[in-house]
């Protein structure tokens, strides 16, 4: 399953290079720009601790977007204990509005439902579910190309918990790369 999800990512990375006409039309940037569609791949998380957190988000106006954040932890050993989430968000740009959509300083609210592990007595892996809440922020780096850089830190507080011993709370943070369409 861990080489098919791979094989998905690289394919959706691809699709704007296989799907290109062969006239050689030059797309002027502000097409790409008008794109409302990102695809985004956190970098940190892979390389850290081999969780594979992907993105999309649909930019709905110069100031406003939204989407969701699934994560997968490949690696069921290590020390990240979050083995699978789910974050949908909400977020509010804000920027001069001569900018292109959705770039710039962003503010956003999001929900998270998280499904993990963490060490109890005797360093035995005990299994939790948490829904939380949070808050975060950071910076959307647009480049005419349609390619974008993002870091994003943000904190959550956790609202439905099965077991007391588990996270109360959660940093959600990483630096994603992708791609606007």
């Amino acid at each position: 399953m861990i080489k098919s999800f791979y094989f998905l990512t690289i394919l959706l990375f691809n699709l704007s290079s296989s799907a290109q006409d062969t006239s050689k039309k030059v797309v002027p940037a502000k097409k790409v720009m008008s794109g409302k569609h990102e695809l985004k791949v956190g970098i940190i998380k892979p390389l850290a601790y081999q969780a594979i957190e992907t993105t999309y988000e649909y930019i709905a106006s110069n100031k406003f977007g939204f989407g969701t954040a699934v994560l997968f932890n490949t690696d069921k050993s290590n020390t990240y204990q979050e083995d699978f989430s789910v974050t949908p968000f909400a977020r509010f740009y804000f920027q001069d509005p001569k900018m292109q959509y959705g770039n710039g300083l962003f503010l956003e609210g999001f929900g998270k439902y998280i499904s993990g592990r963490y060490k109890g007595l005797n360093d035995i892996d005990i299994a939790y579910d948490v829904t939380a809440v949070g808050l975060g922020g950071g910076y959307k780096y647009l480049f005419k190309s349609g390619l974008l850089i993002e870091p994003v830190i943000g904190f959550s507080q956790a609202i439905a918990r099965k077991d007391s011993a588990s996270p109360g709370g959660g940093l959600r943070a990483d630096l994603s790369v992708g791609y606007r369409f």
